[in-house]
This record gives structure tokens, sequence and C-alpha cells, in this order.
């Protein structure tokens, strides 16, 4: 759902329901606008004009005639709604607004009391149809994949080898194919099966997997800030396809402050139930919960601050059997991560590694130049 039920508290009076109703929307809003901007390096604020992912919406009802003391906020996707719910009740399944949070809002009435609970959307959640960058993305088409081998496994023939820029104990570091840019590396287990049993899978599924991952990525985020001056982009969408899953961790350097706008579009064009981890000290893997949790699969994504200090944490876990609002299997786009930022940057063709594509000879020279460069930061760093 994209829609969260509010209940003001008895001792606003009824004359008054739709003014505390319609003040509630608009402190919403804010708090949606203030999560983004957290840790902010004083740039230009994103606010719900220039991101309509932002926007909150009252719906207020009425019975017998008069104004009910009650309404439903709507936002513009799930995510968007569970960061809210989450940020104003201190618990994603809600309960009463926070009194700090309301205090800081310093609102003309008095709401305290007031409790905010998942709603019912009035219709169906769909993209945004007026982001002509994402329709843009669209029109790009490429035929599936009718590989039989696993592109990512060292042994396998199909496996890009030329791209490799270093290997550690139990992962790889290359290049992809189709680079977003010329430092987009990918993360990629040594085993094809990153799980221990072979259930659920995603480098969460394997703890030294994940650890050994961490440390990489951050080399690649002190490599990034240090040397390119480019904050880091992370994300990983572990769910199975048709041919099987041989997980891997993308790993893009975006321009400085980037990262608020890449967040604010994610929730503008997720049809998923991503959210933001508030806990900064707990494990992906503690949220995760059981494997029976997830036994869909997960994306996860690390959102550069806009200050580059840090990062915000995005999770959706999916399970197997769930569905979304229209009866359909519940999923997560193969490309994602890419159309995101093809929609941020207004490069349409990034959406799609195959557009993206360079000659042989172009792409070794790319993980040369990456290779040499990562190496001469590690030396200098040691």
């Amino acid at each position: 759902s994209s829609t969260l039920f509010v209940k003001l508290p008895p001792s606003v009076p009824e004359s008054s329901n739709v003014a505390a109703l319609t003040s509630i929307s608009k402190w919403v809003q804010t708090v949606l606008e203030d999560q983004l901007n957290a840790d902010g390096s004083g740039g230009e604020r994103i606010t719900a004009e220039t991101e309509p992912a932002l926007k909150v919406a009252i719906r207020h009802v009425q019975k017998g005639g008069r104004d009910a003391s009650f309404g439903f906020l709507e936002f513009a996707s799930h995510a968007a709604a569970a960061m809210a719910i989450a940020a104003v009740t201190g618990n994603e399944n809600g309960g009463d607004v926070l009194g700090d949070e309301l205090a800081k809002a310093k609102l003309e009435l008095d709401l305290s009391g007031t409790s905010c609970y998942w709603g019912t959307a009035s219709k169906a959640p769909t993209r945004d149809e007026g982001d002509a960058d994402e329709r843009a993305a669209k029109r790009f088409k490429f035929t599936p994949d009718t590989r039989t081998d696993c592109w990512f496994c060292l042994a396998s023939p199909t496996c890009e080898k030329h791209m490799l820029i270093s290997v550690g104990q139990g992962v790889y570091l290359t290049m992809p194919k189709g680079p977003v840019n010329d430092h987009h590396a990918l993360i990629v287990p040594l085993t094809h099966d990153a799980a221990d049993d072979g259930k659920n899978i995603g480098f969460f599924a394997n703890a030294s997997l994940a650890a050994e991952a961490e440390q990489v990525k951050t080399t690649l985020r002190k490599f990034a800030k240090d040397v390119l001056k480019k904050d880091l982009f992370i994300y990983e969408r572990a769910i199975n396809t048709k041919g099987g899953l041989h997980p891997h961790i993308n790993a893009i350097p975006v321009e400085p402050g980037l990262g608020p706008t890449i967040q604010a579009r994610m929730l503008s064009m997720s049809m998923f139930h991503l959210v933001e981890v508030q806990n900064d000290t707990i494990a992906i893997r503690a949220v995760l919960g059981d494997e029976e949790d997830w036994d869909g699969g997960y994306f996860y994504a690390e959102v550069p601050s806009a200050g580059g200090a840090g990062y915000k944490r995005l999770l959706c876990k999916l399970r197997a059997s769930e569905q979304d609002n229209n009866g359909r299997k519940m999923q997560v786009p193969l490309q994602f991560g890419r159309e995101v930022l093809a929609s941020v940057l207004k490069k349409p063709e990034l959406a799609h590694w195959k557009a993206c594509e360079v000659a042989k000879e172009k792409e070794e020279q790319l993980a040369q130049g990456y290779r040499e460069m990562l190496e001469k930061f590690e030396k200098g760093s040691s």
C-alpha cells in the first residue's frame, strides 16, 4: 500500500478536522524532504516541487455530512509511505505519532495523541507517467540472453576474463559488459551459489562472502572519494532469473551530492516494498530475518548521503509467494538500478548494458586502466 491512515485525537474540535489533517499532510511531506536531505552538505535542498516522489496528498472523509476526525495520506509509492510512517511513529507498522516529532513541527493546532497506521489505497499505485526520461528508457528494447553458461563463473568459456580487476579469497572484482561509466565495477563470488545451503541467494546468504564484499566496498568507496572525487552508488539484485543467478554487486561512482536525488528517484520508480533501514547499527542479515521471510530474494542499495560522508541503506525482501496489488508475483525489474541512474542522469541509454557495449579492445583498455589506478591507490594506502 502507498496509503497511511491518520486518526486525530479527541481534543481536536470537529470544525478543525480538515485544517488539522491538511497540516499533517504538509508536515509529513516536510518530514520526507528532511529524510532525503539529512546529512546534507548545504547544497540545494530537494523538495516535493522538484521531486514528485516526495509529494503527499490528504484524502478527507465525511461521515453523515460531517468532516471525519480521520483521513488518508496518499504517497507516490509504498517506499515513501514506509519511510514516512517509520519517521513519524518510530515503528514500521505505525502507532501514535512521536510527541517529540510533533513538537518540532510547531503546528498551529495541538495534535498530541494523533495516530498513524497503514491504510488501504484508493487505487493501485502506478509508475510516474510524467517522467519523460523513464519513458524514453523504455524505448530501448533488447532480445533476451540465450546463453546457457554462466558469465560470472571464471571456469566458464563465456566469462569475460579480460575485464578482471582483482581476485580475492572468495570474491573477485571485474568491470561489467556495457558499463555505466569508466569505473563501474562488479563484486562477484568465485562460487556460483553464494548460499551455504543453496536455498537463499545473494551475498547476505553467506556470512564470509558478505564480510569480504564489505571490505571491497570500503576500498572502492575510498578510491572513488580520494582518486575519482566521486561518491559511490552500490546495489545488489539477489533475485533468481530463468537461467539461475550468480550473485553480483554493482558499484558505480557518481557525482558528489547526487545521492539524495538517486534515493528520491528510487522511491518514485519502485513498484515493490523498498524501505530505508533506519537503524545504522543493525546488520542487514538481521533485518532480512528468517530464511523463509526472503525466500524470493532481495534488492539492496547503499545510496551516498548528500555530504558524501556516509550512505543510506535501502532494502526490499521478497517472499516467493508475494504478489503485487494486481495479483501478479512481486518483482524487482532486472535493470532497476541502471534504470534509476538513467532517469537521474537523463541518459536513457544507460538503462540497459547492451546499449553501452564497447569493442573488446576498449574493454581491455578500461579494465587495465582501472586495475592500474586501483593497485596504485591500494599500495599508497597500505
